[in-house]
């Protein structure tokens, strides 16, 4: 039997073209453990509780004390002067500048700090996806498992 021109010409292409799709499957598969391990990363970080002392011996005169963590979960957060909690009425919170401002006189000597806790990545995700009605962590959730399967026969393949 003969081979002609165009069946070595479709032999090479066909051999091309399975190299090609294998090399694009195997770069599949690590985009698709890459966005998998995004999701985790997301899922696995989670808000911290703080601790910290934001003055040893208050001067009196403090307008503002920053907090050395963010961003802070505003209602969370609990002042403390010489080891009492304080009314929340007596201090704002300020997000954006991540700060404590007093509301009433801090007394000189005093001891001021504070407790609260700082938005893991969890949070902070689930927080901007509610402003986007066209996302959900379901919908992540759900590709995620999908992306398993398809990782898992790329593999076996």
């Amino acid at each position: 039997m003969a081979v002609t021109p165009r069946a070595l010409s479709h032999l090479q292409s066909l051999l091309d073209l399975t190299e090609r799709a294998d090399t694009q499957i195997t770069a599949l598969a690590r985009t698709l453990r890459s966005v998998n391990e995004q999701i985790d990363a997301v899922l696995d970080d989670e808000d911290v509780d703080m601790r910290e002392v934001l003055a040893e011996s208050a001067t009196g005169e403090e307008t503002l004390f920053r907090l050395s963590r963010n961003p802070i979960i505003a209602d969370s957060v609990v002042v403390l002067i010489d080891g009492q909690i304080v009314s929340a009425d007596a201090y704002a919170v300020d997000a954006a500048q991540n700060a404590i401002v007093p509301l009433v006189p801090i007394p000189a000597g005093a001891e001021i700090s504070v407790v609260y806790r700082v938005a893991g990545l969890r949070t902070q995700i689930a927080e901007l996806m509610a402003t986007m009605p066209t996302l959900s962590a379901q919908a992540f959730l759900e590709r995620r498992a999908a992306y398993e399967t398809a990782i898992a026969w790329i593999e076996n393949q």
